[in-house]
């Protein structure tokens, strides 16, 4: 805890990286990859990143989607919260930016990714996924736990 007129160092504000295999809907991992990490930024936030690479046995039936990390729930209370993604197709040499929104109200899940369209993300959008393209989330998210 810092006291009045002390000094925030970068350090007292950011947790350590912690370790956490992603969990994404409509998703099989087959012989791809998947990775992540999280660290708590103060008390209410997380940033995290996670990421999938598709393998030839890797598939997506719907709409994309992420559960947060290691039980923690997104405050979506008070507002909306987007973070950042990346869809990446390797075949094309071509990046989509898009977003991952957290789950209305709340919730354990950034239930949906989308690009500037506003058309959630599945196995032909925003391009039809092959072995070597990966999609990665890296953002901010407020959480209640």
């Amino acid at each position: 805890m810092v006291s009045a007129g002390g000094i925030i160092q970068a350090g007292d504000a950011f947790g350590d990286w912690i370790s956490f295999t992603p969990s994404f809907t409509n998703f099989t991992l087959g012989n791809g990859t998947r990775g992540g990490l999280y660290r708590r930024v103060g008390e209410f936030t997380i940033e995290i990143v996670a990421q999938f690479t598709f393998g030839s046995s890797s598939s997506i039936s719907a709409g994309l989607g992420l559960t947060l990390p290691a039980s923690l729930s997104g405050d979506g209370a008070t507002t909306t919260q987007i973070v950042p993604a990346m869809a990446w197709d390797n075949s094309g040499a071509a990046g989509y930016s898009g977003h991952a929104k957290l789950q209305s109200g709340g919730g354990t899940a950034l239930d949906r990714f989308f690009g500037p369209n506003t058309t959630q993300w599945n196995g032909t959008v925003p391009f039809t996924w092959a072995t070597s393209d990966f999609l990665v989330v890296q953002g901010m998210v407020k959480v209640t736990t």
